[in-house]
């Protein structure tokens, strides 16, 4: 039964964390990627977090791991870089309309949604 209990609530966790469907999502322009991350703390559906501080470093912290890396906004997309690489990843932003979630969507167009953990 206590293992029930855990896998529950752990189910709530990712719940809270993951983004509802049906939601409109709204480009975000160079300034407004700026405001949106920097200092920011973002929960994703399978339970990382990532920290974005206002210094140009990001934390990107999982069950097994915490990553170290940098970011910053290169015209009007979020770009990231996790050593030891040294390329640098782009992505466009885009908000969700109530303002609790953001998204990530590469060249590709792979999305990746989180959900700020300081708003309710």
């Amino acid at each position: 039964m206590r293992g029930a209990k855990v896998l529950s609530i752990a189910g709530l966790m990712v719940a809270l964390a993951a983004p509802v469907g049906g939601e409109t999502w709204l480009p975000l322009d160079g300034g407004q990627v700026g405001s949106a991350l920097t200092a920011r703390v973002l929960g994703y559906a399978d339970g990382t977090v990532q920290e974005f501080k206002a210094d140009g470093t990001t934390l990107f912290q999982t069950f097994w791991s915490l990553r170290h890396g940098l970011w910053k906004i290169e015209g009007e997309r979020y770009c990231s870089q996790w050593p030891p690489g040294t390329d640098w990843a782009c992505y466009r932003v885009e908000r969700e309309a109530r303002g609790l979630d953001l998204r990530f969507v590469d060249e590709a167009g792979t999305v990746s949604a989180g959900r700020y953990m300081d708003l309710k």
